[in-house]
């Protein structure tokens, strides 16, 4: 099942037709050009109005986003590494459909490990170092001589 939401699902399934894009101007690497063109894509998208997930899914994603989200809803994702503002949005959908696979990936359960051989002599010997300091502690009795 972890398989099934890989981010190329997403991208398959026409994820880009529900994500709204909007140009802004980018900071970095250009020179004068960098600020005279909108190179910055920001991506819009809302999960709770998205025919591509099942309403199970919109919980889980909505409950996993709860602070990345706005108060309406809308997830911005925001991509200015590149100087090409078709670039960036593509870098952007594809950070966006990286992190909505991530809200599907099932953590595998932890297998606590067995003592090891050298943990377990170690252990033994401390407790017989504890074990004599305390006999060392107690009384002696006259009658044992």
């Amino acid at each position: 099942m972890a398989f099934e939401y890989q981010p190329e699902y997403w991208i398959k399934k026409g994820i880009a037709t529900e994500v709204t894009f909007k140009a802004a101007l980018s900071g970095g690497k250009g020179g004068q050009h960098v600020n005279k063109v909108h190179t910055k894509a920001e991506l819009y998208w809302n999960p709770r109005n998205s025919f591509l997930l099942t309403d199970e899914q919109k919980e889980k994603v909505c409950a996993s986003w709860e602070r990345k989200l706005s108060d309406e809803g809308w997830l911005r994702v925001t991509s200015d590494e590149e100087r090409s503002l078709i670039m960036n949005k593509k870098k952007g959908l594809q950070k966006l459909v990286q992190q909505l696979a991530q809200v599907f990936v099932v953590p595998k359960k932890r297998r606590p490990s067995a003592p090891t051989a050298a943990s377990k002599k170690k252990k033994r010997e401390s407790k017989e170092i504890q074990k004599t300091r305390k006999e060392g502690r107690r009384k002696i009795d006259p009658s044992n001589f």
